[in-house]
């Protein structure tokens, strides 16, 4: 778990150093969920990190593009207690993610998945 905790951190450091970044999907399928954060979501070139989850066997998103909450974490790993909250098994081998999205109080993306790892391209941003 701690290397989970160590990509968190560093996706942490990078998002929050770039506050124009807007988020959405590139895949979703039952072998990983691809989210792109990009200053211009209309141009692939502009890509600046894409974070991947491996192996996820639940997701609940909304729909639309996004953008990060300034106030608080933009990646987080659920504790047991708040995942003991939630009032769902989960497979040890497995971790809960939440994402926190500007406008929601509460973080509307929750990802139950095998693993994260994120690509940066630092000569994206605009």
């Amino acid at each position: 778990m701690n290397h989970i905790t160590k990509k968190l951190n560093e996706i942490n450091d990078l998002v929050k150093g770039n506050k124009w970044l807007d988020f959405s999907y590139e895949e979703i399928n039952a072998s990983r969920v691809i989210l792109i954060g990009s200053e211009d979501l209309s141009y692939e070139n502009f890509i600046f990190i894409k974070i991947i989850f491996d192996f996820p066997i639940e997701i609940s998103t909304i729909l639309q593009d996004w953008t990060r909450k300034d106030e608080a974490p933009f990646i987080k790993l659920l504790s047991k207690e708040e995942i003991l909250k939630t009032e769902r098994s989960i497979p040890e081998e497995f971790c809960f993610f939440e994402i926190n999205v500007c406008g929601y109080e509460n973080a509307p993306i929750k990802i139950l998945a095998k693993d994260i790892n994120y690509e940066i391209y630092p000569n994206n941003v605009l």
